[in-house]
């Protein structure tokens, strides 16, 4: 399996599971590179994370825009924070 295909599987879960406040699922996306520590455990690139946009598209998820590149890096940095803290 590939990785993004694991990390969609998280993805789904995470959807499936916590409530999401009546958030667009883009915006969840975009919560999820901070919310849940696989994008940083699995070293997701922007590029895996824009495929990984595709792939929760093709599973019928209505992700409409992905963050900028910058704010991938941010995200991804406070998310490195969090988890260095632990």
């Amino acid at each position: 399996m590939s990785k993004i295909s694991d990390v969609f599987k998280r993805f789904d879960h995470w959807m499936k599971t916590f409530n999401h406040h009546g958030v667009s699922q883009s915006e969840s996306l975009k919560d999820f590179i901070g919310s849940d520590s696989c994008i940083v455990e699995c070293g997701v690139s922007y590029d895996e994370y824009v495929a990984l946009a595709l792939m929760a598209k093709d599973n019928k998820y209505s992700i409409e825009w992905v963050v900028p590149h910058e704010t991938f890096g941010q995200l991804v940095g406070e998310s490195k924070r969090r988890l260095a803290e632990r």
